[in-house]
């Protein structure tokens, strides 16, 4: 029997705490059982962490287009698998979310439907954007 799935963390740190302690707990079921028991770790996404002066100036600029309630700070850490976790070893960024309203359907869910009325927002929010950081670094 194979059992697979997904190790989400928010510290790189914890990996390699993670893996050992699988490691054991698969060790322990074999001396406890008498069975076959071992863990194989292939990579997989790493946790998405935004940098702080990205995001104060992504603050600055969507607040300054769009007025101070375009933009929300309490957004509760996700478990999410994002690629774009990887740009941000390379270069200090910031992921966004587009906020579609309250009673909202998640974006895996059967029933979701994207709210359309949002998209003028979410442009004007990426143009403050783009405005800012051309400004400042043109």
């Amino acid at each position: 029997m194979t059992l697979r799935g997904t190790i989400r963390y928010f510290d790189m740190a914890l990996l390699e705490k993670v893996k050992q302690r699988m490691s054991e707990i698969c060790a322990g079921i074999s001396g406890t059982f008498g069975v076959a028991c071992g863990a194989e770790f292939v990579s997989g996404y790493i946790p998405l962490v935004n940098d702080a002066g990205m995001v104060a100036a992504a603050r600055g600029a969507i607040t300054a287009g769009r007025g101070k309630n375009a933009w929300k700070d309490e957004v509760s850490p996700t478990m999410g698998a994002e690629d774009f976790a990887y740009y941000l070893q390379k270069a200090p960024g910031s992921f966004l979310f587009l906020g579609l309203g309250e009673n909202w359907k998640n974006l895996h869910h059967p029933e979701f439907d994207f709210n359309d009325s949002v998209l003028a927002a979410g442009i004007s929010a990426l143009c403050s954007l783009a405005f800012h950081f051309l400004a400042a670094y043109g």
